[in-house]
């Protein structure tokens, strides 16, 4: 990643502004200013200084700044924010299937070895379903429909890899019970 994008990163650092081509969507002539800025942490605080309309704080519209508070179009912020509006048809049918395949995977696998691959996999799914719900959740900055593919791949894991716990805990009274139950709030 360093050398495939640093160099590029590196020449708009060390080169002059007036050597070198202007840095599109930035306000100051800076890819630092645009990276950790509007397209970084403006993104997550909703202070999106430099966005397309300048003094609108969004982008493509006159909507006030301020995010997901108070009726702005990006929706309003919180836990419920994926599951509400034009996002809830997006992607978070799944998530229920997803989460609980979280839990119950970790069940079934219980303390297996540091080293396990099932275990391994549900780390890293897992944490990667639950890190970008939340960021998705609490964005108060631009956020469109379209960001929600993000979560597809976690989701679509997780679903698999609960499916799987769920399977080779079927001989399990509790799995048995809990199976067509997320079935059916699933499709519900």
């Amino acid at each position: 990643m360093i050398v495939a994008a640093g160099w590029w990163v590196l020449l708009t650092v060390i080169v002059p502004a007036g050597d070198r081509p202007y840095v599109g969507g930035s306000q100051r002539n800076s890819f630092l200013e645009l990276t950790f800025g509007y397209n970084g942490f403006g993104r997550l605080t909703g202070s999106e200084e430099g966005s397309v309309i300048p003094g609108h704080g969004h982008e493509g519209g006159g909507m006030p700044a301020g995010g997901g508070r108070g009726g702005c179009k990006w929706g309003q912020t919180g836990l419920n924010r994926l599951f509400s509006g034009e996002f809830g048809t997006q992607i978070s049918w799944l998530a229920p299937l997803a989460f609980a395949g979280i839990v119950i995977s970790l069940l079934v696998i219980g303390r297996a070895a540091r080293t396990d691959v099932r275990r391994a996999s549900v780390i890293a799914f897992g944490g990667w379903l639950i890190v970008t719900w939340l960021v998705f959740s609490f964005m108060a900055g631009i956020f469109h429909q379209y960001y929600t593919v993000a979560l597809a791949p976690a989701l679509a894991a997780m679903v698999a890899i609960g499916a799987f716990s769920l399977w080779i805990a079927r001989d399990k009274l509790w799995a048995r019970i809990v199976t067509p139950i997320l079935i059916a709030f699933t499709a519900f």
